[in-house]
């Protein structure tokens, strides 16, 4: 099973945002992949706008906080995707896997702002789990 980490650095917003879409996308698509999300710096919440812009379309984050990432949780991902700053040294020391870094920017975290992240991450979400299936098949 393929395991696929979203790295920020408070895991508030944008790592959040893209663990929640490559969650949906999974259940639609019925791909077993394992995903997770963590922050080198965690914030103590996750965002109100982006629980709101997954909400809309059905995707609930529940009872989630923001979490420290740990480079034993990147030891075995086949793929880290790289929200933001500052990720680099961790996966310098942790990872030997294939990283992606997907240019999001964090500058606005108001609702109108974070439906734009959310959409073009929703592309790229899609876009790996493409590529996943292509890979197992």
């Amino acid at each position: 099973m393929p395991k696929i980490a979203f790295v920020c650095v408070g895991n508030a917003g944008r790592s959040q945002l893209a663990a929640g879409l490559a969650e949906r996308e999974r259940d639609i698509r019925q791909f077993d992949v394992e995903i997770l999300s963590g922050g080198m710096d965690p914030g103590e919440v996750i965002y109100d706008s982006v629980r709101t812009a997954l909400l809309e379309i059905d995707v609930d984050l529940g009872d989630r906080r923001p979490r420290q990432i740990q480079p034993a949780d990147l030891i075995d991902a086949d793929h880290v995707i790289s929200l933001g700053p500052n990720v680099d040294p961790l996966l310098d020391d942790a990872f030997s896997g294939e990283v992606h870094t997907w240019e999001i920017d964090a500058n606005d975290q108001g609702l109108p702002a974070v439906r734009s992240q959310r959409e073009t991450l929703s592309e790229h979400v899609s876009a790996l789990f493409d590529d996943l299936e292509e890979d197992s098949g």
